[in-house]
């Protein structure tokens, strides 16, 4: 066995690897965090575009118009105009939608 060396990989070789590999399974573990943090702040956020006073529909009536700025899906469930509740159905609006 005349000229066949029996060493290994080098040890700078060895500390390239492992370090690559190591940055590889960091970038892996942050972006599966950035998802899970993701899913665990949606919020619900609601914006009064506009409030006013219809007359014309015979009987009179307040007409909202609600946007849903916020990241998850809303409901109003109820609607209180001067301190007594309306009666409404329930109303369910999608993140980045106006509802009338």
């Amino acid at each position: 066995m005349i000229g066949r060396s029996k060493s290994g990989i080098s040890p700078v070789v060895a500390t390239v690897i492992l370090v690559a590999v190591a940055i590889v399974i960091a970038i892996a573990v942050a972006f599966w965090a950035s998802g899970l943090v993701g899913i665990f702040t949606r919020f619900e956020k609601l914006e009064i575009v506009s409030a006013y006073y219809q007359s014309d529909t015979g009987e009179g009536g307040v007409v909202l118009v609600v946007k849903n700025t916020g990241s998850a899906d809303t409901v109003i469930d109820m609607i209180f105009v001067n301190g007594k509740p309306l009666d409404t159905g329930g109303y369910s609006c999608t993140p980045n939608t106006i509802l009338t």
